[in-house]
């Protein structure tokens, strides 16, 4: 089961990105959201350590050890990015603040990029 929610909340994160029209509120899901995947993406580690290889779906979605490490690996990494993108896009890049519009597009795109990542490992 914490197989389908760790390739089905990148989604679905993307999909409140696309809802929220706040940039503010846009940042703060992006941090949520990398937070929540990197929680599940923990769990899952701690399951195939105890348990060993985690597998559904008929053994289409499978998750060994070495994956669950590096899973683990990239979604701690995406939350710390996810962190610094925030302050990042608040000072702004050459003088230029992400305005509305390009937030709720970098979201869904930033989400978009962790279930890519997500879903190769």
């Amino acid at each position: 089961m914490i197989l389908w929610a760790i390739a089905a909340w990148p989604l679905l994160a993307a999909l409140v990105c696309l809802a929220v029209r706040r940039r503010e509120a846009i940042f703060t899901w992006i941090i949520a959201g990398a937070a929540v995947e990197a929680t599940l993406a923990i769990a899952a580690l701690a399951c195939v350590h105890r348990t060993g290889a985690v597998e559904t779906f008929f053994g289409h979605l499978a998750l060994d050890s070495l994956s669950a490490f590096h899973l683990a690996m990239v979604c701690c990494i995406f939350l710390s990015a996810s962190l610094y993108s925030r302050d990042y896009f608040s000072r702004g890049h050459q003088g230029e603040i992400l305005d509305e519009r390009k937030a709720w597009k970098f979201g869904a795109l930033w989400f978009s990029f962790l279930g890519s990542m997500v879903g190769v490992l």
